[in-house]
């Protein structure tokens, strides 16, 4: 299924950093959880020994978006995180998410697969219908 890069959370946006790194074995192993038993768990949008390479190898800034509103009920995305172009100057990739590495990790899988990706199905989270508790 198509996922705008955008809204990648949890094991999608793991397993789309990892297929943006060449990594098929640990992107195996977060789409089929029960085959990755033996292996540890791969989770570059919460675990800063994962991102921290990534983010420094690709020269991705981490800001704080301190324009944004912020109501602490609501879930705000306040950070971004940017990325130059590679090939056009004065152009950057730009995400942004509810925390530094989930900002950052989408602009790292933006700025390697675009800004929409296909994954599979089983690793989207089923949502409820708006009104159902």
């Amino acid at each position: 299924m198509k996922i705008k890069t955008s809204e990648l959370t949890g094991a999608a946006l793991d397993w789309t950093v990892c297929k943006a790194e060449g990594d098929e074995l640990a992107a195996r192993n977060i789409e089929y959880p029960k085959q990755a038993k033996h292996y540890p768990k791969v989770a570059p949008s919460t675990d800063w020994s994962l991102a921290g390479p990534i983010i420094e190898r690709e020269g991705i800034d981490v800001r704080l978006d301190r324009d944004r509103v912020f109501d602490p009920g609501e879930k705000v995305e306040r950070w971004y995180a940017s990325k130059p172009f590679d090939t056009i100057p004065d152009s950057e990739w730009v995400e942004y998410g509810a925390t530094p590495l989930i900002a950052a990790m989408r602009c790292f899988v933006a700025s390697k697969l675009g800004d929409e990706v296909e994954i599979p199905n089983e690793l989207l989270t089923p949502q409820k219908p708006r009104g159902i508790k």
